[in-house]
């Protein structure tokens, strides 16, 4: 049986980003979860567990995509 959200998560949402130089490389790290969180019914913060797409370009129009999956309890 799938899960059911139980809040209408926006398709695409932007978490982070990072300006680099043309053929400027640099890691970069962006935290996702607090973007995923809502206040539920109780008004406590939740995340709902599921299957999420994160993708990850140079622009727009070059995008990878990758899985990401939060847990339950």
């Amino acid at each position: 049986m799938p899960v059911l959200e139980s809040f209408d998560v926006s398709s695409q949402l932007v978490i982070g980003s990072r300006r680099l130089r043309p053929e400027q490389r640099r890691r970069s790290r962006f935290t996702c979860l607090e973007a995923l969180r809502f206040t539920d019914e109780n008004m406590a913060r939740a995340v709902d567990p599921g299957l999420f797409d994160v993708m990850l370009g140079t622009s727009s129009t070059s995008l990878t995509t990758v899985p990401l999956e939060v847990a339950g309890n």
